[in-house]
């Protein structure tokens, strides 16, 4: 599966469509450009290597408009078994932990500042998961797509119009920040990724209303059992 692959049931989902202006700066203020030939090797084995973490934490906010329906997500990513858990917080309360696949997503409430492991056997509610349903079962199934059990091609990804769109910093370690390839019939990318220079993923900012940035900051997390 592509990258661009991952973005179409996000777009779809979008309130603004991908045929937004297209930004002229990249994250770190600078043009955005093609990939080069070493940057598209680079994003090509990305996915592939949060695949071989085998498990990756993940801290981000979820943007869908103003602060006060922002949500907050802290847990982990089964990055070889699809499969997400972790704490939800709405700003407005109402905690509770999730759980969830490619297909639904199993809830219950909770009151606490990190998600227990391992994790609840019982308790839980569910239901059917649908980028189309919310900004946050948007980023969840996101998160779900960031890794593959092979590379991507490069050649296909510039191609399908990934651009480098700066560098930056999470914690402390020099990334490239780079957008990924369009969906069909996009004329701009609603993913943007932060790239160490052993092709690791520390941070994706996906665009889930088609205009502001939900960001999320991710690690290998070894060891890590849900």
């Amino acid at each position: 599966m592509l990258l661009a692959a991952v973005l179409t049931p996000l777009v779809a989902s979008c309130s603004h469509g991908t045929t937004a202006a297209k930004p002229t700066t990249g994250g770190s203020g600078v043009a955005a450009r093609p990939l080069s030939s070493d940057e598209a090797d680079l994003l090509a084995v990305t996915r592939f290597n949060a695949y071989r973490a085998k498990m990756l934490s993940v801290t981000g906010t979820i943007v869908s408009g103003t602060a006060a329906t922002d949500v907050t997500l802290h847990g982990w990513i089964d990055t070889v078994n699809e499969q997400g858990y972790g704490l939800v917080t709405p700003s407005q309360g109402g905690e509770f932990l999730a759980v969830w696949n490619t297909t639904q997503i199993s809830a219950q409430d909770y009151n606490g500042s990190t998600p227990p492991l391992p994790r609840p056997q019982k308790g839980w509610s569910t239901t059917g998961l649908k980028a189309s349903d919310s900004a946050l079962a948007a980023a969840q199934l996101v998160l779900l797509g960031l890794s593959s059990d092979r590379p991507d091609n490069p050649q296909l990804l510039l191609q399908d119009g990934a651009t480098w769109q700066g560098t930056g910093n999470v914690d402390g370690v020099k990334v490239d920040i780079m957008g990924g390839p369009l969906a069909t019939g996009a004329t701009v990318s609603n993913l943007r990724y932060w790239i160490d220079s052993l092709g690791q993923l520390r941070r994706v900012q996906a665009r889930l209303d088609g205009r502001d940035w939900s960001t999320f900051d991710l690690a290998t997390a070894s060891g890590i059992k849900f």
